[in-house]
């Protein structure tokens, strides 16, 4: 199962673009103006070896929260939340760095990427 994530502010302004431009050429306009914002990744991301591993090292009430969100409730809203998105930065930085597969530093780099936008936003994610 695949989840796409997308950065609400940004997917809102592609939405609003393509009444008069083609999405395409909104999106591809989205993201020169603000980097990554939109990413698909397969849920078994989340429930990998190399995740679980690096939530382990946070705060048990932190792991929680953030296994909360990324596991227990995948296609569910993430709600504007400086606190968690910079722990989710930690996260995925965490996984860049660590010797995880290249597809999973890959998966990490984006996600940390599009929520680094979004946190620049101070906006929600979308998860479909």
């Amino acid at each position: 199962m695949a989840v796409q994530w997308s950065v609400k502010a940004v997917k809102d302004y592609v939405d609003k673009c393509s009444e008069t431009l083609s999405r395409e050429e909104c999106a591809k306009r989205a993201e020169e103006a603000v980097g990554t914002w939109t990413y698909r990744v397969n849920y078994s991301f989340f429930i990998s070896g190399v995740f679980t591993r690096v939530l382990q090292r946070f705060m048990p009430d932190v792991a929680w929260k953030i296994h909360d969100t990324l596991v227990t409730r995948p296609r569910q809203r993430i709600a504007f939340d400086e606190q968690l998105y910079l722990n989710l930065l930690r996260v995925f930085s965490e996984i860049e760095k660590s010797p995880a597969s290249p597809e999973d530093r890959i998966h990490a780099k984006k996600l940390r990427e599009l929520i680094e936008t979004a946190l620049r936003l101070r906006s929600s994610i979308e998860r479909v």
